[in-house]
Protein backbone atom coordinates (compact mmCIF):
# COMPACT_ATOMS: atom_id res chain seq x y z
CA UNK A 1 0.00 0.00 0.00
CA UNK A 2 1.35 3.18 -1.10
CA UNK A 3 1.04 6.30 1.49
CA UNK A 4 -0.61 9.18 0.19
CA UNK A 5 2.17 12.08 -1.80
CA UNK A 6 1.17 14.40 0.83
CA UNK A 7 1.86 12.45 3.71
CA UNK A 8 4.85 10.89 1.92
CA UNK A 9 6.27 14.64 1.55
CA UNK A 10 5.62 15.87 4.81
CA UNK A 11 7.69 13.01 6.05
CA UNK A 12 10.43 13.33 3.94
CA UNK A 13 10.36 17.11 4.43
CA UNK A 14 10.43 16.64 8.00
CA UNK A 15 13.56 14.15 7.89
CA UNK A 16 15.34 16.24 5.67
CA UNK A 17 14.46 19.53 8.24
CA UNK A 18 15.87 17.08 10.87
CA UNK A 19 19.08 15.35 9.09
CA UNK A 20 20.10 18.08 5.99
CA UNK A 21 21.79 16.43 3.84
CA UNK A 22 21.46 12.70 4.46
CA UNK A 23 20.53 10.08 2.39
CA UNK A 24 20.88 7.34 4.93
CA UNK A 25 20.45 7.10 8.32
CA UNK A 26 21.89 5.10 11.86
CA UNK A 27 19.32 3.11 13.76
CA UNK A 28 20.21 5.54 16.64
CA UNK A 29 19.06 8.16 14.59
CA UNK A 30 15.94 6.42 12.72
CA UNK A 31 15.03 5.78 16.36
CA UNK A 32 14.86 9.77 17.28
CA UNK A 33 12.81 9.91 13.66
CA UNK A 34 10.26 7.76 15.18
CA UNK A 35 11.09 8.31 19.33
CA UNK A 36 11.66 4.65 19.76
CA UNK A 37 14.93 2.89 21.37
CA UNK A 38 17.60 1.74 19.14
CA UNK A 39 16.34 -1.85 19.76
CA UNK A 40 12.80 -1.38 18.69
CA UNK A 41 14.23 -0.16 15.39
CA UNK A 42 16.70 -3.28 14.86
CA UNK A 43 13.43 -5.17 15.77
CA UNK A 44 11.25 -3.39 13.26
CA UNK A 45 13.93 -4.06 10.69
CA UNK A 46 14.39 -7.31 10.92
CA UNK A 47 10.12 -8.19 10.93
CA UNK A 48 8.82 -9.78 8.76
CA UNK A 49 5.56 -8.30 8.04
CA UNK A 50 6.40 -4.23 5.92
CA UNK A 51 9.80 -4.28 7.42
CA UNK A 52 11.47 -0.89 8.21
CA UNK A 53 13.71 -0.67 4.70
CA UNK A 54 17.48 -0.94 5.11
CA UNK A 55 20.69 -1.24 3.37
CA UNK A 56 24.59 -1.85 4.50
CA UNK A 57 26.69 0.91 3.28
CA UNK A 58 30.12 0.37 3.95
CA UNK A 59 29.45 -2.68 5.87
CA UNK A 60 27.05 -0.97 8.26
CA UNK A 61 23.31 -1.20 8.55
CA UNK A 62 21.64 2.18 7.50
CA UNK A 63 17.86 3.04 6.62
CA UNK A 64 17.36 5.63 3.46
CA UNK A 65 15.68 8.91 4.40
CA UNK A 66 13.47 8.08 1.36
CA UNK A 67 12.41 4.85 2.46
CA UNK A 68 11.47 5.84 5.97
CA UNK A 69 9.79 8.99 4.70
CA UNK A 70 7.35 6.29 2.78
CA UNK A 71 7.17 3.38 5.58
CA UNK A 72 6.11 5.95 8.20
CA UNK A 73 3.98 7.69 5.74
CA UNK A 74 2.13 4.92 5.64
CA UNK A 75 1.50 4.59 9.34
CA UNK A 76 1.15 8.04 9.81
CA UNK A 77 4.29 8.00 12.26
CA UNK A 78 6.15 11.32 11.03
CA UNK A 79 3.88 14.37 9.59
CA UNK A 80 0.69 12.95 9.38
Amino acid sequence: MMPNNADYRRSLELLRETFPGRAYLTFGETAQALNVSGKTVERMVRRVKDPIPAHKVAGCNRVPVTGLAEWAARRGLIGG
